[in-house]
């Protein structure tokens, strides 16, 4: 039977923590908030992106050679890789910035690698807490997915023939993915933060031997007599 822990972190074994790398980031929110600022980014760019890749396909099948020599900037099949590049790298870049930012308000640091600390909490692993959870995220992925396409499938019949149409409906399963990560990112980030600040919490000797340690330290002294 675990000890119960009814004390709250102090502040030595709360940086003890973070000097050891401790921390509840959510991964899966980070992924998530990148999929969602990238579904805005290719619903904000979108329309021009269309409109300049309708204008490489007309081109082409006009007459290749027409594209070949085009002089339009962009257009000459020799500049299609730098003019594709040109429309992915700002989706790239907002995608880029999302993630970092999610992962810097999370850790409030760039780098927090792992490391072993004498006296820092040791978290125990939840392995079928995390394996439930993850089938869980799992099913609720697929239950969007398959709800979108029993919802959407009369219009995925109309759209055949209708690129704009069909264009619209990825964009509609991939906000609603989107969604769905966000929402099991919240809640995964809200599972990391309830096991971390239990691992944190005190027993009686672990309470004990933290004033023992903090009253010998002249810094945690200094620390609790500002508190």
């Amino acid at each position: 039977m675990a000890e119960p822990r009814p004390f709250p972190p102090s502040v030595r074994r709360s940086a003890l923590a973070r000097a050891a790398g401790l921390h509840p980031a959510s991964p899966i929110l980070v992924g998530a908030i990148a999929c969602a600022v990238a579904v805005i980014a290719i619903g904000t760019l979108g329309r021009a992106a269309a409109a300049r890749l309708g204008t490489w396909v007309v081109a082409a099948c006009e007459s290749p050679a027409r594209l070949a020599a085009s002089p339009e900037p962009g257009l000459g099949a020799t500049a299609l890789p730098t003019a594709i590049l040109e429309l992915a790298l700002p989706v790239l870049a907002a995608i880029a910035v999302a993630a970092i930012v999610a992962h810097l308000v999370q850790t409030r640091a760039v780098w927090l690698p792992r490391r072993r600390l004498r006296g820092a909490p040791t978290p125990q692993p939840h392995r079928v807490r995390r394996t439930a959870f993850d089938l869980a995220a799992a099913l609720v992925i697929g239950t969007v997915v398959v709800g979108w396409l029993w919802i959407m499938a009369p219009r995925l019949a109309a759209a055949f023939g209708s690129p704009l149409a069909g264009a619209a409906l990825i964009a509609s399963l991939l906000a609603a993915l989107a969604i769905a990560w966000v929402v099991v990112g919240t809640a995964d980030a809200i599972v990391r933060h309830a096991e971390l600040a239990g691992a944190l919490r005190m027993s009686h000797s672990e309470k004990r031997e933290d004033d023992r340690l903090s009253g010998a330290d002249p810094r945690w002294r200094a620390r609790r007599a500002e508190l």
